[in-house]
């Protein structure tokens, strides 16, 4: 019996040890979270204090779904790598390529303030550019919008 359970414990490592981790910076699968957003210039990125943490996303190979603070959402995206589509891991850019805001009847605030502003960033044929940080932090600038462009910094719950 003794040598049974060990034989199970040894193939149960085995296949732990073979099978395919998430690599690193890729933005598919974990929640992440709005931590500051940067629209014009003079204006502070920090949010409002009484949205701190309503905002939030979640990566798909060709999607996003979440919530803008008042909001959810959902929308197909086309990751990029120069005029190539890309894996998200590989990608530079991601273009929003249709997106659906679900009710906000019941928001105000902070919270509303958030939510106007990524619903003015995240429309149909907008394209933002990618930066990995870190592992668990990304910056989304909006590509084409001058000198100091819209911004959306990410942390991976």
């Amino acid at each position: 019996m003794r040598k049974a359970v060990i034989g199970t414990i040894a193939a149960a490592t085995l296949l732990v040890g073979c099978s395919s981790q998430p690599e690193e910076n890729s933005m598919v699968g974990p929640t992440w979270q709005v931590v500051s957003l940067y629209t014009t210039p003079g204006s502070p990125d920090e949010l409002p204090q009484s949205a701190a943490g309503a905002a939030r996303f979640v990566f798909g190979e060709s999607s996003i779904a979440g919530n803008t603070g008042c909001s959810p959402f959902q929308a197909a995206v086309r990751f990029t790598n120069g005029e190539e589509e890309v894996a998200t891991i590989d990608a530079s850019e991601m273009t929003f390529e249709n997106i659906e805001y679900m009710d906000t009847s019941s928001c105000d605030g902070g919270s509303q303030y958030v939510h106007d502003e990524l619903h003015g960033l995240f429309t149909i044929d907008s394209t933002f550019e990618i930066d990995h940080l870190t592992d668990t932090e990304i910056v989304l600038t909006k590509a084409d919008s001058g000198i100091e462009p819209p911004s959306i910094r990410l942390m991976k719950q």
